[in-house]
């Protein structure tokens, strides 16, 4: 059974230097196990106001997502695992980047079916 894609979809927040800062929501990201999002490579780089969206070097900082359908509000924390930045003027542009969630998913939370593809 396809799980409908609300149960896997979280928002991505850029990050704020206090807690009690506004939530600015950057772009979004889709559970692909129990422990792992993937996303774009750009919105890591929102999230952590990078401006250079081609920088090779992996980020260290703590993402900050949420299950907005399922659990909106119930902030998770994240780090970056895989890292392939954009690259412009290739025929493989990449931007993708795989998250470590360093907290539990909700109870509800269902993994997207990811399919293989040649492009």
């Amino acid at each position: 059974m396809v799980a409908s894609l609300e149960f896997s979809v979280v928002r991505i927040y850029k990050q704020r230097n206090k807690k009690d800062d506004k939530i600015e929501i950057v772009g979004a990201g889709f559970l692909i196990s129990s422990e792992y999002l993937i996303t774009c490579a750009h919105v890591v780089n929102q999230s952590i106001g990078e401006k250079d969206v081609t920088s090779t070097k992996k980020p260290t900082d703590i993402i900050e997502c949420d299950f907005s359908f399922i659990a909106s509000g119930k902030s998770l924390e994240a780090t970056v695992e895989v890292w392939h930045p954009v690259k412009f003027n290739s025929n493989d542009p990449q931007d993708i980047a795989i998250l470590k969630l360093k907290d539990s998913v909700p109870s509800q939370a269902q993994p997207v079916s990811l399919i293989t593809s040649e492009i």
